[in-house]
């Protein structure tokens, strides 16, 4: 009798480790953001003191005494650059790093396009038009294109260690706030994080 043998496929193996590490950060991240909502959310109804929810009054004092507390400032730095920390040592296990950022680049756009109708529609002013995701895949499609011309190590270092050095003398981290509606006539300072504008606006530089 002959025997059929088959060769099963080669698993990629994952750091468990890398994943928990992520997926955590990125569950306080969410949980940030709802205590902001949570103490935001009145100036979005215009009846919430004549409606005087307890349960909404509870929420909205609990949020305010999360998100103004001087350990959740502390930590929101902490944790948002953790993510970025685990999303840049993932890159390094990634061979497909350009096709990671362009998809990544496509769900930013998304994200831009909605929040940016949500605020010139109802007056909400969430336009998100340089946040993490934008970040990131920027990042990841650089670090994609050095390796696709120059794979050597020793250059990515090379590289980070400019980016460094530019964001000592060229981010200004009190940076004025301009509207959504002069970034593309300030693009370049923009990017160089020398103006900000839109909510959960991240600098470029150093997060590259």
């Amino acid at each position: 009798m002959k025997h059929k043998f088959y060769l099963s496929p080669i698993r990629k193996k994952r750091v468990i480790e890398i994943d928990f590490l992520r997926g955590f950060a990125v569950l306080l991240m969410i949980l940030d953001h709802m205590m902001f909502d949570f103490m935001d959310y009145p100036s979005w109804v215009s009846n919430f003191s004549q409606v005087n929810n307890s349960i909404f009054n509870a929420l909205n004092n609990f949020g305010t005494m999360i998100f103004t507390s001087s350990w959740r400032l502390a930590g929101h730095y902490i944790f948002a650059s953790l993510f970025i920390l685990i999303s840049g040592i993932s890159s390094t296990f990634s061979h497909s790093n350009l096709d990671r950022g362009l998809k990544l680049s496509f769900v930013a756009i998304m994200l831009t396009l909605v929040t940016h109708t949500i605020q010139t529609t109802i007056g909400l002013e969430i336009g998100i038009y340089m946040g993490i995701l934008h970040v990131l895949a920027i990042a990841i499609i650089l670090y994609g294109l050095v390796d696709l011309l120059i794979d050597n190590k020793w250059v990515d270092l090379a590289i980070a260690i400019v980016f460094a050095v530019l964001t000592y003398f060229i981010v200004d981290w009190n940076a004025r706030y301009i509207s959504p509606d002069s970034i593309m006539n300030n693009l370049g300072d923009f990017l160089l994080g020398r103006v900000i504008s839109g909510a959960d606006y991240i600098h470029l530089l150093p997060t590259i």
